[in-house]
């Protein structure tokens, strides 16, 4: 089978993960490499996050949120 005959799965987000979630959507091809993915870069979050108004606790509050999203992709690339 082609994957043009997969249906893609619906994905509910919590409303108060929204910001981290789309954040990641935008930027979710920025993993710094060395054998593999490591980590994300960011510096390319923060900077958008600034561009958006964020005070630092805005800041602080949706990298957490990228920061869970970073962990479970790793996860995910090294199981």
């Amino acid at each position: 089978m082609l994957p043009k005959h997969y249906k893609e799965p619906n994905v509910d987000v919590f409303p108060e993960n929204w910001p981290a979630f789309s954040l990641y959507l935008r930027y979710q091809t920025q993993w710094l490499q060395g054998t593999g993915p490591t980590g994300l870069n960011y510096q390319i979050f923060i900077d958008d996050l600034i561009r958006q108004g964020l005070d630092q606790e805005g800041i602080d509050e949706v990298m957490d949120g990228v920061r869970v999203i970073e962990s479970a992709m790793l996860e995910h690339f090294y199981s």
